[in-house]
């Protein structure tokens, strides 16, 4: 009978042993894999965000070129409408550009809460 229980006892901390081995080997490769899958989602932000800061410099430069020709054309009676549009234009330019950038800092602050999870999961 004191056998039967010293078998018991040892077979279940055996199997408990090997479940709780089983879930933890599990868990890590789960973090190996979401580490893996996160490290892509960083390169995709950053390639966003290269493709984003290109688009917004081109509308800069373009709000840039309409405000130096309506300041141009500014003094010349003739081209008073034109004038207008090139400021209106330029001003147009400038809100994408701005729309941009609010696009950038989100996937920035996207960016910068993927990199802490990552480095709470290697901690683990």
């Amino acid at each position: 009978m004191k056998l039967s229980k010293i078998f018991f006892l040892t077979m279940s901390f055996f199997l408990l042993l090997s479940a709780l081995l089983a879930f933890t080997h599990k868990s890590h490769q789960l973090m190996a894999g979401e580490g893996g899958a996160t490290q892509e989602q960083i390169q995709l932000i950053d390639q966003e965000i290269t493709e984003l800061k290109e688009m917004k410099r081109g509308y800069e430069s373009r709000a840039i070129r309409h405000e130096n020709l309506g300041q141009m054309m500014q003094f010349e009676s003739e081209y008073t409408l034109e004038t207008r549009r090139h400021f209106q234009l330029a001003e147009q330019n400038r809100e994408m550009a701005q729309k941009l950038q609010d696009d950038i800092d989100q996937l920035e602050q996207k960016k910068q809460d993927l990199l802490k999870r990552k480095r709470r999961l290697s901690i683990y």
